[in-house]
């Protein structure tokens, strides 16, 4: 039992070590000693108030029945009794002959790639978050959520709306250029 323990805390903190590692590739380490960085040794203010994650986040979440509003630490302790699972448990309660009548439940009939990708996801969430944004690991003011009032939000929507917010600081900034003495 304590051999299988030690295995399992290895594999739960691997996935964690490799997710900052991840984050941490090209950190400027020297201007990080006086700033707060975050991803990429980039310089990142602390975040405040709520606000929302979607795609892996949400469907991690899901998975784990963690709902919407998880701690960090909430999702750090499903993702280390999933990675603590033996491989033919998990495909038993989460693959795809797992789910009841055929019918697919937020955990259950799910394929073997993507049953592969949830002991990583929850390690990146924890340490994108806590290591790349400073949210503390038992707050809960993160929202992981597909929809904003009903709406389904994704990726192609956070993407037209990173190429509007561009557009509109290429123009204020050449507004100022050309409003200026």
């Amino acid at each position: 039992m304590v051999a299988d323990m030690q295995a399992t805390d290895l594999r739960a903190a691997g996935c964690l070590r490799a997710a900052t590692r991840l984050l941490r590739q090209g950190e400027l380490h020297d201007a990080c000693e006086s700033i707060r960085c975050g991803v990429g040794g980039m310089p990142t203010p602390r975040l405040s108030g709520e606000f929302l994650a979607t795609e892996n986040f949400f469907y991690t979440a899901e998975f784990f029945g963690l709902g919407s509003r998880p701690s960090l630490q909430e999702v750090a302790n499903a993702g280390d009794k999933y990675c603590a699972m033996q491989w033919d448990d998990v495909m038993h309660l989460h693959g795809p002959e797992s789910a009841p009548g055929g019918e697919v439940t937020a955990s259950s009939g799910r394929s073997e790639p993507e049953l592969l990708k949830y002991c990583f996801s929850a390690a990146y969430i924890v340490a994108f978050l806590a290591n790349g944004w400073g949210v503390d690991q038992t707050e809960k003011r993160v929202h992981f959520s597909n929809s904003v009032g009903g709406v389904s939000v994704d990726w192609a929507v956070g993407a037209l709306l990173l190429e509007v917010c561009a557009v509109i600081v290429k123009s204020s900034s050449m507004r100022r250029r050309v409003d200026a003495p």
